[in-house]
């Protein structure tokens, strides 16, 4: 059977059984007015008059029991009344029993005048008890009073929001609560449950006597439209309360539970604002530093460093390009904030940050995108000067060589006889110049000047013929053949011939045979074309394979047009194409220059 029924149960078995000792009680007065009537021959209205105090008293006991029977009071309450009850009867039936027995045995009659002064006696030491019974109630009830004057003055005079909270019918109420408190909180019942369940305490443990005496305190975040709720979750109208919950333990033995809301809403700012100077002033700090970062590597470690000084220990990675340059790549680690630098690429967070935390990570990302920018234009100006000086360098060397030549034959002519012989050689030499600077014009058009690069179909059978014969004839100690060449016209443009032209020259000028023999032929694969330049010279080591394509590794005494594999390479891959060294069997290079098919 449910508690609840049970607790019912005794309270109305109390009741009607203290209505039912009032009922028997009717049978003392009905005696004296039977006795009365019969044997004293009184009239029925004077014994009835004697009477109606007893009968009174029996019908307010009748009530009384009938009242405790249909009460709202606990089971328990109810028995105690009743067993009081029943015991004061027994306990007063048994002294008047005794006061009767002691006369009857030992006077052999009743003194009725005495047994009516024993009542008196009676009567005045259950006026005693009543009278201590009220005076420690009212005690209880000064005590209590002086209490709730107390907390209330304590609770008025504080900014604080404070309220008690008692049991009442085994559920925790507030029982008071200063103006502040209510103020404050729409519902102050569900604010302070809401705020002990995110505390992770029980009110009603506390108010049992389990709290060990112990404060708990809990910061939580509050708003009329969303209630108590945690401070990760708190809107920007939220206010923010550290909340204690401080259990009170009576001398009388009750239990309080006092619930201050303190309002750190302002320091909590304050805080933040003094956070957030700090680390604008790192900010500015590396973004000193990031300025004075000569490459992006080192750009993206001060930023990592930035942001792990902020937000330290949580991950950071630093996505450029693609590439993970600072950090780890490990796929299982949430980046929960991404800050985007520009567009290329992200600093990755492993935390969430509130908006503004947020922000101060956007800015370093935009120093970052700024500096990686300048870093960008400074090479590319860097770029722009190597280019120029590079070509101020080839043009110096190649022109000055003809020109030399030119003047040393024009101080020949004086005294000449053959002059047919000088004018061909000037001739050659002036159209050499000619074309060389035709040549470079096109580079520095199409390549360095970042001009629009045509390139229109040529037919790579004649071109590399073409060439093949021009070296034959421009070093007679050399051999010097052409292979299968297929029928093929491939994207390129007038600088096709000069890269074919240096590549041959630097196979003949390179090599070391007594009689260097260089070869070469073509094959299609496709939409592509594969030019092979063989020789039996001495070869290329593996660890300088790529660096002979790299700027200043032109050649200055070469007798060629000095265009260098740099710019071979650097046109080839302006078509589409590409350029790699092999080894020749069984010694020797081979240049492999691969072109799309146009």
């Amino acid at each position: 059977m449910p508690a609840a029924a049970t607790s019912d149960s005794r309270r109305r078995l109390a009741g009607y059984a203290v209505a039912a000792l009032g009922v028997a009680l009717f049978a003392v007065p009905l005696y004296d007015v039977w006795d009365d009537t019969t044997a004293l021959g009184w009239a029925l209205f004077p014994s009835l008059v004697e009477n109606v105090t007893l009968f009174a008293l029996a019908a307010l006991l009748v009530a009384g029991g009938v009242w405790l029977a249909r009460s709202q009071s606990d089971g328990d309450h109810a028995a105690t009344v009743a067993t009081t009850t029943f015991a004061g009867t027994a306990a007063t039936a048994a002294l008047f029993a005794w006061v009767v027995a002691v006369q009857s045995w030992t006077m052999h009659e009743l003194k009725p005048y005495v047994i009516a002064l024993d009542a008196v006696v009676v009567g005045a030491l259950g006026s005693f008890g009543i009278g201590v019974y009220r005076a420690r109630s009212a005690g209880r009830r000064r005590d209590l009073q002086v209490e709730r004057n107390r907390l209330a003055g304590l609770f008025e005079n504080t900014s604080d929001a404070v309220a008690t909270v008692e049991l009442a019918d085994g559920s925790p109420v507030v029982s008071s609560a200063n103006e502040r408190f209510r103020e404050t909180f729409a519902d102050p019942d569900a604010a302070i449950a809401d705020a002990a369940r995110l505390a992770d305490t029980s009110l009603s443990s506390l108010l049992d006597g389990d709290h060990g005496g112990e404060t708990t305190t809990r910061e939580v975040a509050y708003s009329d439209a969303d209630g108590v709720h945690e401070l990760a979750a708190a809107d920007r109208d939220a206010r923010e309360f550290i909340v204690q919950f401080v259990p009170h333990d009576t001398d009388r033995g009750r239990t309080y539970v006092y619930v201050v809301a303190t309002d750190v809403t302002e320091q909590k700012q304050l805080a933040r604002e003094r956070e957030a100077n700090e680390r604008l002033g790192l900010l500015h700090e590396y973004a000193s530093k990031l300025v004075n970062a000569q490459n992006r590597d080192r750009a993206a470690a001060l930023a990592r460093e930035a942001i792990e000084e902020l937000y330290a220990p949580a991950a950071v990675r630093v996505v450029l390009d693609g590439e993970v340059v600072v950090g780890s790549d490990d796929a299982d680690t949430a980046f929960n904030t991404v800050a985007d630098v520009g567009d290329r690429g992200r600093i990755e967070l492993a935390a969430h940050l509130a908006t503004r935390e947020l922000n101060a990570v956007n800015v370093l990302a935009t120093h970052l995108d700024d500096v990686l920018g300048r870093l960008d234009y400074e090479r590319e100006l860097a770029s722009e000067r190597e280019e120029l000086d590079f070509i101020n360098r080839t043009l110096r060397h190649n022109l000055l060589n003809d020109v030399q030549v030119v003047r040393a034959r024009l101080q020949t002519l004086d005294g000449a006889d053959d002059l047919a012989d000088h004018r061909d050689v000037l001739l050659d030499h002036l159209d050499r110049m000619a074309e060389f600077v035709q040549t470079m014009r096109t580079y520095t058009e199409s390549l360095v000047e970042d001009g629009e690069h045509v390139l229109e179909p040529v037919d790579l059978r004649p071109a590399l013929a073409d060439v093949v014969d021009g070296t034959r004839n421009a070093y007679e100690d050399a051999e010097v053949s052409l292979g299968d060449v297929p029928e093929v016209a491939v994207s390129a443009d007038e600088l096709l011939e000069p890269v074919l032209e240096n590549v041959l020259a630097n196979a003949v000028e390179h090599n070391d045979k007594e009689t260097p023999r260089v070869h070469a032929d073509a094959e299609r694969h496709g939409d592509w074309v594969t030019v092979r330049v063989a020789d039996n010279g001495p070869g290329v080591p593996d660890d300088r394979k790529d660096a002979v394509f790299e700027r200043g590794e032109l050649g200055e005494h070469s007798s060629g047009s000095g265009f260098g594999l740099f710019l071979v390479r650097k046109t080839v891959e302006s078509y589409g194409g590409g350029v790699e060294l092999r080894d020749n069997e069984p010694t020797g290079t081979v240049v492999r220059i691969t072109l799309p098919v146009a």
